[in-house]
């Protein structure tokens, strides 16, 4: 299976798929998110939601895959 990568953990390389990077990101929103519902306010819940799944979007192309990650596959 062919990976789309996000980015690499600084030190050792290690490879972050924009799957689980997405997947993070959604995780820390999560923590945030009851501050937000507390406050009444669901369209900044909703927007960040959205700003979360859209924020990486463009690595998806193979021009970035390839030369800002070396990912040929």
């Amino acid at each position: 299976m062919r990976e789309i990568l996000a980015k690499f953990r600084d030190k050792n390389r290690e490879k972050i798929t924009l799957s689980r990077h997405t997947s993070d990101a959604l995780e820390v929103f999560e923590n945030i998110q009851k501050k937000l519902s507390e406050d009444n306010n669901n369209s900044l819940v909703e927007a960040t939601k959205a700003a979360i799944l859209l924020h990486d979007l463009g690595k998806v192309l193979p021009s970035f895959q390839i030369k800002s990650l070396g990912n040929k596959e």
